[in-house]
């Protein structure tokens, strides 16, 4: 097949980007079957723009019967990718002008998806139903992404199929960087986290199936399956540690959920026939920040000067009962029979510890939870400036 990938922002440069300025911008090779449209920087996008940019490719569209070509000789589209990074807002014209666009492009089997919109503008497009209408899993953070998306579904993959051939790929990357730390460290560290689908959140077999499909995919020992902390999938944690699958186990908000995640853990080594447990571990996330949110609007709420003094107190005094009960859980007779077998101590991971309330200091939340044998989850935007 033919790889080509059009870029256009006015017509005046479009046949200029079909050439090895392609490559440079994008950083890739050239794709098969997508066209990528730009925005111009801090602009908005009105009917126009989208009217204009359907009628440049119309001149290079392959009709639905696949056989009658009109302009110049080229391979069949299959998506068009609407990269939206410097798009500051949508006008409700434009709003109606993409929603003409979806219906033109899926009477001719043509995918359109959106690339790394702003909150604001997302917002929009969900407000007016366009998320709904293009549908959720065809908005992308990076236009890298939409890209090798939209070749795969061309090529003939399902979306859910392409997303996870990409998705196994970037993990296998990633842990042959880390795995010169996890063997150093014995497997302290150096892990990468592939969360199963949250379609199965509730779906205890189908939790079980999918880490064990994706632990095989991978093929690394530095992975972990991220499995949520729903009722139906604490079982299902134990079950696939007793394989000897790592787990991080996520979303754990309370202490006793968080209690209930430990002893699976417990349990699933108690049955795992390994007679080496030194291979397997587990991280348990127990989120900080979050709490706070919740406590503190409901303290307001009481509006006194106690209640009003324990804002922003509460998710750390929390996270202090946590590391309490995690010293309780991992001593006494139980847990040296399994260290006696290799078994290593489930790490507490701290996450959501970025500040949700602007009056916080940044690292107000990550100071408060440092301790011995914790992991800290250290969002980026505390290292700005």
């Amino acid at each position: 097949m033919g790889r080509e990938v059009l870029l256009p922002s006015d017509t005046s440069q479009y046949r200029a980007y079909l050439q090895d300025s392609v490559i440079e911008l994008l950083g890739t090779e050239k794709s098969n079957n997508v066209v990528i449209e730009h925005t111009k920087d801090g602009s908005g996008i009105g009917a126009a723009v989208l009217a204009a940019s359907n009628s440049m490719l119309r001149e290079y569209e392959v009709d639905v019967d696949r056989s009658k070509r009109r302009g110049p000789e080229v391979e069949r589209i299959y998506s068009v990718i609407l990269e939206m990074a410097s798009v500051t807002y949508i006008d409700s014209s434009a709003v109606q002008a993409l929603k003409d666009l979806y219906q033109e492009y899926k009477l001719r089997d043509i995918q359109i998806a959106i690339s790394n919109p702003s909150p604001e503008v997302l917002l929009t497009l969900s407000r007016s139903g366009l998320v709904e209408l293009i549908g959720k899993e065809w908005y992308f953070v990076r236009v890298h992404d939409a890209v090798q998306v939209s070749e795969l579904v061309g090529a003939g993959k399902d979306i859910e199929s392409a997303y996870w051939e990409l998705v196994v790929k970037d993990i296998q990357d990633t842990c042959k960087l880390l795995e010169p730390i996890y063997n150093e460290t014995d497997g302290e560290d150096g892990h990468v986290s592939l969360a199963v689908s949250p379609k199965l959140a509730n779906d205890t077999k189908g939790t079980i199936e999918a880490a064990k499909w994706l632990h095989n995919m991978v093929g690394s020992p530095c992975v972990y399956m991220k499995i949520p902390a729903t009722d139906e999938s604490i079982s299902s944690m134990k079950e696939v540690i007793s394989l000897g699958i790592s787990v991080n186990a996520t979303l754990i908000f309370c202490l006793p959920k968080y209690e209930v995640v430990i002893d699976a853990y417990l349990d699933g080594l108690e049955s795992c026939g390994m007679t080496d447990l030194s291979k397997v571990s587990s991280a348990a996330a127990f989120y900080i920040s979050r709490v706070d949110v919740t406590l503190d609007k409901k303290l307001e709420q009481i509006g006194t000067s106690e209640a009003l003094d324990l804002k922003g107190k509460g998710a750390v005094a929390q996270a202090v009962l946590a590391y309490q009960l995690y010293q309780k859980k991992f001593s006494g007779p139980r847990w040296e029979r399994l260290e006696n077998r290799g078994a290593k101590k489930q790490r507490l991971m701290w996450a959501s510890t970025n500040v949700k309330n602007p009056s916080y200091p940044d690292t107000f939340y990550v100071n408060s939870v440092i301790g011995p044998d914790t992991v800290s989850y250290i969002g980026f935007l505390i290292f700005l400036p």
